[in-house]
């Protein structure tokens, strides 16, 4: 039986990844890609896709990792961590360790628990013990838990022609995080449990988080406080010019660096722009929004993804689980909304 002969009796589920679809046949999951080439057999339970790779979990929960050209990196995993810096925490038989973006094992699998590496280091329990790592899996003293030159990226431009960086107070407990120039001056004292640099029009904003249980909030290069430090979590988003808000009970909403909201905290979720415009979800339904947020696309599709060359997926009577499309039928409509292919049980 030829690979064409298989593939002709896939159902397709339009989640258009990279260049890769997932693909179903009597129960089971597999990956396209954009040339109808399978890259992974279908033959497992539930596909879950990352900006770097994506993996695949089967029947007996366990999970392999594979790149985007179809290399497995890492199989029979327990669970793992997005990649950060190059590096994805990954575990494995019981045990954390990381591996590299080709499945590389950089740091043994030796862990209790991890954190992924920000500006060089991480967090690791060993043992009942915890300490912190750099990129190679060597304990750092308190005195070596600070950012020089390699281990951050220290020349961050800001409006007021002078460089700022990220540091961690040591020998605190917990350990905080503060601000300093290029001559070493404290900016912003060290007070908040974590601290992520977004940069717009050269200027660097921080996310920081402050108490148990976290709560995320954004604050200027002074120490200004832009969004109150009282939300489940800010993601940065189209090329970091914004970030999407989070509340506690899970509405989000859109805020732009320059000091608006372009969504207000009520949708349930929203995509990223493309070709001039956003899907958003708002109670049980999904639309389209422009640039600046109007809605030109009404909410009444059940989901719906990014547009590409003009066309974008929507679903009727579809489900989305644990990074799984699950029943209904699909269609296909374009910038307008008008249907190019109504909704079928094979787009």
């Amino acid at each position: 039986e030829s690979d064409n002969d298989n593939n002709s009796r896939v159902t397709i589920i339009p989640r258009y990844i990279r260049g890769h679809l997932p693909v179903g046949k009597n129960g089971k999951i597999g990956i396209i890609n954009q040339y109808g080439k399978l890259v992974v057999p279908v033959e497992y339970e539930r596909v879950m896709f990352c900006d770097a790779y994506f993996c695949v979990r089967n029947f007996k929960e366990q999970t392999t990792m594979f790149s985007y050209d179809g290399k497995q990196l890492c199989a029979d995993i327990d669970n793992f961590q997005v990649l950060s810096e190059g590096l994805i925490a990954v575990k494995k038989d019981g045990k954390w360790g990381y591996i590299d973006a080709s499945g590389k094992i950089v740091i043994p699998f030796l862990f209790d628990e991890v954190t992924s590496f920000q500006y060089g280091i991480a967090k690791v329990k060993h043992e009942k013990t915890h300490y912190t790592i750099d990129r190679n899996g060597n304990e750092l003293t308190d005195g070596e838990v600070n950012f020089t030159d390699d281990l951050l990226d220290k020349n961050i431009k800001t409006g007021n022609r002078y460089d700022v960086k990220p540091f961690m107070q040591d020998k605190s407990e917990p350990q905080l995080w503060g601000v300093v120039d290029n001559n070493e001056k404290v900016i912003i004292k060290p007070q908040y449990l974590s601290l992520q640099t977004v940069m717009f029009r050269g200027k660097p904003f921080f996310v920081v988080t402050q108490d148990e249980p976290k709560r995320f909030g954004l604050i200027d290069v002074q120490g200004n406080c832009i969004l109150p430090i009282i939300y489940k979590n800010i993601f940065s988003r189209d090329g970091d010019s914004t970030l999407k808000v989070m509340t506690v009970d899970e509405k989000q909403g859109l805020f732009h660096l320059s000091g608006y909201w372009i969504l207000p905290i009520e949708y349930n979720d929203f995509g990223s722009l493309s070709e001039g415009l956003r899907w958003v979800c708002l109670g049980k339904k999904c639309g389209y929004v422009d640039e600046v947020g109007t809605l030109v696309i009404p909410t009444k599709y059940d989901w719906a993804e990014d547009f590409q060359n003009g066309v974008a997926a929507v679903g009727v009577g579809t489900m989305y689980f644990a990074y799984e499309l699950l029943g209904g039928k699909w269609g296909y409509i374009d910038h307008g909304g008008k249907w190019i292919w109504e909704p079928s049980d094979e787009p």
